[in-house]
């Protein structure tokens, strides 16, 4: 399944392929593999926890790995999580995790098959 933010993330990562070199693009690409899956499962974790200070920073910190792909609709939802969180709405917030999961789940997925 493509994601929604599949022709960004891809045009992004064959601009930085072109400025940085396929071999750190590739480092990158392994990088938001890790980091984005450590984060988002803080973020899971938080909202177990209901603890939404934490879910407002796990959403932060996802957001500048979804940035760096260029992902723009997946850190849309992670702004919409961090607003929601720290407006303390936590019915609303713990509902938009589920939207960002199923969102990061395709994208990273996609983004680990691409090739360049």
């Amino acid at each position: 399944m493509r994601p929604g933010d599949a022709d960004q993330v891809e045009q992004r990562l064959r601009e930085l392929s072109a400025t940085l070199g396929a071999e750190l693009v590739a480092e990158i690409i392994v990088m938001f593999q890790q980091d984005g899956s450590a984060q988002f499962s803080d973020l899971q974790n938080a909202c177990q926890r209901r603890d939404l200070k934490a879910l407002q920073s796990a959403a932060h910190r996802l957001l500048g790995s979804v940035l760096l792909i260029g992902a723009r609709h997946l850190a849309q939802l992670c702004r919409k999580l961090e607003l929601l969180a720290r407006q303390g709405d936590e019915a609303s917030a713990f509902a938009a995790v589920a939207d960002l999961e199923q969102e990061f789940t395709i994208l990273l997925t996609w983004v680990c098959q691409l090739e360049l």
